[in-house]
């Protein structure tokens, strides 16, 4: 029985991950809330967040309308496909009773009997 050796693979730093530490983590949402504590004492909370609203709100309009005007230019282009199918339709079907009394061969004396 041969023992059982590990292979020791190469450690690349760039493909390890890193590990945040807590302490870290905690430093950083720290600061965070303290850039936002001073944006609320700087800007005031409530200004911002109307602000912020607004323009969601007008964004959102804005996009509701585009969004309202490709639907009806693609009802318009739905309709206007519709009627030229309908055209179609009605076109073929005269044509294909123009095509069979052309080639119906009625009982006659002279071919038939």
């Amino acid at each position: 029985m041969v023992p059982y050796s590990s292979k020791k693979r190469p450690h690349f730093p760039a493909f390890k991950k890193k590990k945040h530490s807590t302490e870290n983590i905690l430093r950083k949402s720290d600061l965070t809330v303290v850039k936002l504590q001073m944006q609320v004492v700087d800007k005031g909370f409530y200004f911002g967040v109307d602000d912020l609203i607004e323009t969601v709100t007008d964004k959102s309009m804005k996009l509701l309308a585009q969004r309202h005007a490709e639907l009806q230019q693609r009802e318009f282009l739905g309709d206007e496909i519709l009627q030229s199918s309908k055209q179609f339709q009605r076109i073929s079907k005269r044509t294909m009773r123009k095509y069979k009394l052309k080639n119906v061969c009625f009982p006659c004396t002279w071919c038939c009997f």
